[in-house]
This record gives structure tokens, sequence and C-alpha cells, in this order.
């Protein structure tokens, strides 16, 4: 999985691309709360137009995501999800959490 992060004024816009699986999750998730400790954004955008797969493991990604920014006041946006990470969203609550375009 290859990560990247832009910073602009307010917020922070990760782009994730490959396989987001059990193996890639540890990294991920460790990747973007440093990210935030870094730039302490009030949004944080997680694009996921790179993906090629996700399974369950993306959506613990997400949540310590959303557990990161909810401890600084912040929001989270996932948006560019493929059709097959859009499946695997739509099968949880997620969106009670976070904006999903």
């Amino acid at each position: 999985m290859d990560l990247a992060a832009k910073h602009e004024p307010g917020k922070v816009i990760v782009y994730m691309k490959g396989e987001l699986d059990h193996h890639a999750a540890k990294g991920a998730m460790d990747y973007i709360e440093s990210t935030i400790d870094l730039h302490l954004p009030m949004q944080l955008i997680v694009d996921l137009s790179g993906l090629s797969f996700m399974d369950s493991s993306g959506i613990g990604v997400l949540m310590a995501a959303y557990r990161a920014m909810r401890a600084i006041g912040g929001k989270v946006l996932v948006q560019n999800a493929p059709a097959q990470a859009m499946k695997v969203l739509r099968a949880t609550p997620l969106d009670a959490f976070m904006k999903i375009l």
C-alpha cells in the first residue's frame, strides 16, 4: 500500500493506493495518526480512489482516523471510493461517524 498526504490550511488529504487489507492496516493507521499529530487539521479527507481492494480492515483504519480526529475536535470525510470499497463501506454504519462521498 502506498500512502501520501497533502496538507492545506485546516485540512489534510490522505491518498491511499493499492490494497487496504489486514497486512496494510497497521501501517495505514500509523501513517494517518502521525499525519494528524503533525498537522492537527480540523478536517481529514481520506481519498480512496487509488485502492484496488479493501476489506473490513479498512473500516478499522477509518475508525482509528475518526477517533484521532474526534480527540482534536475535527471531522473525517471519505471520498472517491471505488465500487468494491464502497460495498464494504456501505455494509457498515460508518456514515454515522463520517461523510462518505
